[in-house]
């Protein structure tokens, strides 16, 4: 595949997923809706008073800021059929939300989120998932075995002994339902995450002018379906991811107002 090849695949890619038999169209629909109704409160936030933030929030909403940009593009990949993209990408927004409550939980560590130091609690995403949180997701170890690319090297080095794959090698672009609704499950627990998470906890004022009211409903109703729509999910993994957000949520809003952590998610994933 050349340049000129990839950027027709693109252009055909994008089509076939948003106006061909199995259409995609809504996917693509509630992406810009999200990225409208996401930087709109971004925008709002900036003009309402923080004087009640923890010293944690500021961080906070920086990464909130810098990865709407990297969810957009990682819908923009997936449309033009770079899955691989979009896993990477996706991987960089999950470990992001992870330290956003990571950064709730231990807010005198804050520095060691972002920066490794010889003190303090240190911020590893995988043990803060598996061994604090006891959460039973395999997303992040998933998507890093995309973002290192060892699934597709290995993947073809087995193909090329079994005889299956054939020289020349080079690249191939082909339309790929799997992995295309793979990507578009973890977008859209994404989308979920990080609009909740800006209307649940970072939006605490409202401006009739920046940040009105009409704009959190509208907001609100969009997260909501969306959240729904994983709850209805035919597999068995996503609802749990669902319902373990609205915890994750929960979380967070008990240890900003000054409860223990552990203390506090025992409580919460004990009385669901």
């Amino acid at each position: 595949v050349f340049y000129d090849e990839l950027k027709k695949f693109e252009i055909q890619h994008e089509y076939l997923a948003t106006h061909g038999p199995i259409t995609y169209g809504r996917f693509e629909s509630q992406t810009k809706t999200f990225f409208e109704l996401a930087n709109k409160i971004v925008l709002g936030v900036n003009y309402i008073d923080k004087k009640s933030w923890p010293n944690h929030r500021l961080l906070q909403f920086l990464v909130v800021v810098h990865n709407i940009r990297t969810i957009y593009s990682a819908a923009d990949r997936l449309l033009k059929g770079h899955w691989e993209d979009t896993f990477v990408l996706a991987r960089v927004s999950l470990e992001a939300f992870i330290k956003i409550v990571w950064l709730s939980c231990y807010p005198t560590h804050i520095d060691n989120a972002f920066v490794k130091t010889k003190t303090g609690r240190q911020f590893n995403v995988t043990s803060f998932i598996d061994d604090e949180l006891k959460l039973d997701w395999h997303s992040y170890k998933f998507l890093s075995l995309y973002s290192h690319g060892q699934i597709e090297v290995i993947r073809d080095w087995v193909d090329i002994h079994k005889g299956s794959k054939q020289y020349p090698i080079r690249l191939q672009r082909k339309f790929d339902k799997f992995n295309l609704e793979i990507g578009l499950n973890y977008l859209q627990f994404l989308q979920v995450a990080y609009l909740r998470f800006l209307i649940e906890v970072l939006a605490t004022g409202l401006n009739d002018v920046h940040l009105p009211a009409t704009l959190i409903a509208d907001a609100q109703e969009f997260a909501t379906a969306k959240h729904e729509s994983m709850l209805q999910h035919p597999k068995d993994y996503w609802p749990r991811v669902a319902a373990d957000l609205g915890d994750i949520l929960s979380l967070i809003k008990a240890v900003d107002g000054g409860a223990e952590f552990k203390k506090s998610w025992k409580n919460i994933r004990c009385n669901p």
